[in-house]
């Protein structure tokens, strides 16, 4: 069962106001990436069950090290380069916890200064001012919260309870503040957590977020998984669909879609790793989430000649265009791979035609 596909902040069609972009992957030329995932470290305070980060088999931990971090002479040199190059939007998140990155208050600001957007994923459980701070210089926050109590929340995370009073306050403040970010919740869809997907939503509209997004998770045994709950859990995205968006509250329900209703890439070409781009922890540039920390993913490292260097290289470009998409596993990003690449086909039939 598919949910209703509320569009919005997580529509694939974004990519369309880009044409300039869009125009010089048509015409074979070199371009910056338009998004920017940045992940300053991979140390994180929790322990998370679900964590693909940490599970035994999944492609996108081969070389993966909790111990790795990006130094400060590296991010300030990562951002000057994005603001060289024209990237549009940074998004820090993990890899690890970013806001656990002594720099993390002072990173958020460089970006901001630079006229660069910026997005930030957290567990929003270290709310400290700086912090705070940081999160609110934000075009948008997406706190992970993956649970409806706080016993829930502290088994699944291995942390303390109080944990899950922490994150909710973060929310709580980020949505009293002026200017705020646009404050989204996130909800990872697993065996221990599916029956508090209603109460997770109530509780994420009265802290005063406006979004939650509900996703299954990504693990090694695909729709498989599912199948014991999965009935159920679609009943209850669309149940908090129906009973708790209004004007004010959104809830994106993506259970269905990403992951459990994935397919392998069916075009030769990814054009979508041309767009969005992965800077990892470990100095390395991969061409997405879902190939990071992965030797098939892996485009070369920022050391020591930086970002852009590395970017427009001839052997990243020429990477770049050799990926065959076909052999990747199943991908959340088919639908708007899709549209770019119509987007860019010089010679697209019967346009005129509506």
């Amino acid at each position: 069962m598919e949910g209703r596909m509320t569009l919005g902040i997580h529509t694939p069609w974004k990519v369309a106001h880009h044409r300039n972009l869009l125009d010089k992957i048509r015409d074979g030329q070199p371009a910056p990436p338009l998004h920017v995932q940045l992940i300053p470290t991979n140390a994180c305070p929790h322990n998370c069950r679900f964590c693909a980060l940490h599970m035994s088999g999944y492609p996108s931990n081969e070389t993966f090290n909790d111990r790795d971090k990006l130094t400060s002479e590296e991010l300030t040199g990562i951002v000057y380069d994005c603001a060289n190059m024209g990237v549009k939007a940074i998004e820090l998140t993990g890899g690890g916890e970013p806001t656990v990155h002594r720099d993390f208050p002072e990173l958020c600001s460089r970006i901001v200064q630079y006229g660069i957007k910026l997005g930030v994923v957290t567990n929003g459980t270290q709310p400290n001012d700086g912090i705070i701070d940081g999160l609110a210089a934000a075009d948008w926050v997406r706190v992970s919260i993956d649970a409806g109590s706080s016993e829930t929340y502290s088994a699944i995370r291995n942390v303390p309870s109080s944990f899950f009073t922490r994150a909710r306050e973060t929310i709580r403040t980020l949505a009293s503040s002026r200017p705020r970010p646009v404050i989204g919740v996130g909800f990872v869809v697993t065996k221990d957590n599916w029956q508090e997907i209603i109460q997770a939503c109530r509780h994420a509209k009265h802290d005063g977020a406006d979004n939650i997004r509900i996703g299954a998770v990504f693990q090694n045994n695909g729709p498989a998984y599912f199948k014991s709950f999965q009935r159920e859990a679609e009943l209850l995205c669309l149940r908090a669909e129906e009973s708790l968006g209004d004007q004010t509250f959104t809830v994106y329900n993506r259970f269905y879609e990403r992951s459990i209703g994935q397919q392998s890439p069916d075009l030769p070409c990814c054009r979508y790793q041309l767009l969005k781009t992965y800077v990892a922890a470990d100095g390395n540039v991969y061409r997405c989430c879902a190939l990071a920390n992965n030797h098939r993913g892996l485009l070369g490292s920022i050391r020591p000649t930086g970002f852009k260097k590395l970017w427009f290289s001839e052997e990243t470009q020429s990477l770049l265009c050799d990926l065959d998409a076909r052999q990747c596993p199943a991908c959340a990003y088919n639908d708007t791979n899709r549209l770019i690449d119509y987007l860019t086909d010089k010679d697209p039939l019967h346009v005129d035609f509506l």
